[in-house]
């Protein structure tokens, strides 16, 4: 059963209540399971009220936590932590996974029909992204909130 905390400053189902340049941070620790992705999709969920935002957010915390199901070597007794912050006009989602693998995310040029397109995509839809690996294995990236 994925675990959700909740730390925040601001009421944050109601985005015209956010107080500007005001961080808020969740944090879901859920198995390395095929189950991972839809609870990263629907710990995003939250962020309603800020249109497209949401689904390029959804749709970049489930590729990375896809990718940290399918490639860190971790398996269900292992656990995936999410952490989204919002705040200053943006969204960070962080997924950090075991790192049993010893690889690093990269996208994989021209993908293939069994996949390889998920880092491409979080590289079209995030301003920035990337990786650092010490004990375990983060991929992060960061989009706009709004246009």
């Amino acid at each position: 059963m994925p675990t959700t905390h909740r730390r925040t400053s601001a009421r944050f189902r109601d985005a015209s209540a956010r107080t500007p340049g005001t961080d808020e941070e969740l944090t879901l620790d859920v198995p390395c399971d095929e189950d991972a992705p839809g609870a990263a999709r629907d710990l995003l969920r939250a962020l309603d009220g800020e249109g497209w935002a949401v689904s390029d957010a959804m749709l970049v915390a489930s590729e990375l936590t896809t990718n940290a199901v399918r490639h860190s070597g971790g398996g269900k007794d292992d656990f995936l932590t999410v952490d989204v912050r919002i705040g200053h006009g943006r969204v960070l989602i962080a997924v950090v996974d075991p790192g049993l693998s010893g690889t690093s995310a990269r996208p994989r040029p021209g993908g293939g029909d069994l996949g390889g397109f998920g880092l491409q995509l979080v590289d079209k839809l995030a301003a920035r992204w990337g990786s650092e690996r010490t004990d375990r294995h983060r991929v992060w990236a960061e989009l706009a909130l709004s246009g």
